[in-house]
């Protein structure tokens, strides 16, 4: 689309940082008053515009280059907190829309392996599309070095903050929440934790999780990998059932061997879907 003249794509990134570390400036010496800072930044998205201080700095291409500038991003938004004296009491967190586009081709050209070991890349049904970093720090409300394996997803922020801030949910508000505060601090639960979660691919393939468990409706990766689609074969499965703590690689489709997996996990998925609610 059109672009105004006095737009400049690489002057984005470093806008919000300024933007934001002025503002937490600005909080810090005007009030006392606990503040909320909404900060999403557009990258390590394309386009991929590394200033050219990261130029060649992480020996994982453009896209290495643009995460190393996204991780300084980081580092001057909490050293602002720190000059300002406010990171011994602010929540920082920090987390993704989705998986890193990091293609089989990169894996093949480059050591880095920006989705660790697992199948696919962002927009697919496979882990790598969905699991996304998620990093917490409460100086004296969660231990460093803490990690948790409780199912999450980031609509969980919302009932997570309202836990925070003693604010009861009513039955036709957030209804796919779910509260993870018990699980980052420690603390007695106050209510249910998430039990599962449904994720979908760029073309529309549903999923859910439970457990160790992971159901997808289709073959394929219905995103960016390919094959994006899968016919399924005479006689063969007609969707992918993955443990994933015993194959967190997703190598291994069960589908056809458990049944009743299968079964179960899609009558949940279906309850989900026709109720249009995971809670309450």
């Amino acid at each position: 689309g059109k672009v105004a003249p006095s737009f400049v794509f690489e002057d984005v990134l470093p806008t919000l940082t300024k933007k934001a570390t002025t503002y937490i400036t600005e909080r810090a010496r005007e009030s006392q008053k606990p503040f909320f800072l909404y900060l999403p930044l557009t990258g390590p998205h394309t386009p991929w515009l590394p200033i050219r201080k990261f130029e060649g700095k992480s020996a994982a291409g453009i896209y290495g280059d643009f995460v190393a500038m996204v991780d300084d991003v980081i580092g001057q938004v909490t050293d602002t907190l720190r000059q300002q004296g406010l990171d011994k009491n602010t929540l920082l967190v920090l987390t993704s829309d989705n998986g890193a586009h990091w293609t089989p081709e990169d894996r093949a050209r480059y050591p880095h392996r920006a989705n660790a070991w697992w199948r696919g890349q962002k927009a697919d049904i496979h882990d790598a599309g969905h699991r996304i970093p998620f990093l917490a720090r409460w100086p004296g409300r969660i231990a460093p070095g803490t990690v948790s394996g409780q199912l999450t997803c980031l609509t969980d922020l919302f009932a997570t903050a309202a836990e925070i801030n003693g604010i009861p949910l009513k039955p036709n508000e957030a209804e796919d929440s779910f509260s993870f505060l018990s699980a980052a601090t420690g603390q007695p639960p106050k209510s249910p934790a998430r039990a599962s979660v449904v994720h979908h691919s760029a073309q529309g393939m549903f999923a859910i999780r439970r457990n160790k468990w992971k159901l997808a409706e289709g073959l394929g990766s219905g995103g960016f990998t390919e094959p994006q689609k899968e016919s399924p074969a005479p006689g063969g499965p007609t969707g992918q059932l993955y443990n994933l703590m015993a194959d967190p690689a997703e190598s291994d489709n069960l589908y056809l061997r458990n049944p009743a997996k299968v079964a179960e996990l899609t009558a949940e998925l279906n309850t989900i879907r026709n109720n249009g609610r995971s809670r309450g």
